[in-house]
């Protein structure tokens, strides 16, 4: 009789443990499909804040950013900003200073436009816009952790599109010292 009940008790432990076993992997199949659709559903959140938030940002400066990227297609390659540059101030007083020796006395979008300015102005201004765009994305995507953001253009070639922003900063191939701009990659449809 010892023996039959020690049998029994076996056969119990063994369902038992199998039983919970497959509850646990159930369990734990369950919840890693829920934490993943939580993650996907917040990513696909921030995605859409951040979205928004630079979509705002440029809207407010639409005019300016029309310009800008008119003449960044055209240009970019004369545009020359250091791979490890810190934030757009440096450009900024470089475009400064030439407006002053240009238009001394004078405002600048209130006394005068981009076009009454040289040619010499135009690619200091420009270059300070990139980098300005380029120091607000990478400040984006800092403050909302997402890793790359970049802002893409038709380049006017079928299934071409041109980085204007891009937030990873890349070294030019004929001079690493500066980043490459205008990146032209395919679109495959």
């Amino acid at each position: 009789m010892r023996r039959r009940q020690d049998s029994i008790a076996t056969k119990f432990a063994v369902v038992f443990g199998l039983f919970t076993g497959i509850i646990l992997i159930l369990c734990g199949i369950v919840t890693y499909y829920t934490q993943m659709r939580t993650y996907l559903d917040q990513s696909k959140s921030i995605a859409q804040k951040i979205s928004t938030y630079l979509s705002l940002l440029m809207e407010n400066e639409k005019d300016d950013l029309i310009e800008y990227q008119e003449y960044f297609l055209e240009h970019c390659d004369e545009m020359l900003i250091p791979v490890d540059f810190d934030g757009y101030e440096s450009f900024k007083e470089e475009f400064e200073r030439i407006i002053a020796e240009e238009k001394p006395g004078k405002v600048f979008k209130k006394d005068f436009s981009i076009n009454d300015l040289s040619d010499e102005a135009k690619l200091a201004y420009f270059t300070y816009m990139q980098a300005y765009w380029m120091t607000l994305f990478e400040e984006a995507g800092s403050s909302f952790g997402i890793p790359y953001i970049y802002y893409v253009v038709p380049s006017g070639e079928q299934y071409n599109m041109v980085f204007v922003i891009d937030a990873y900063r890349q070294p030019r191939q004929d001079n690493e010292k500066y980043l490459l701009l205008g990146d032209k990659v395919q679109q495959i449809p």
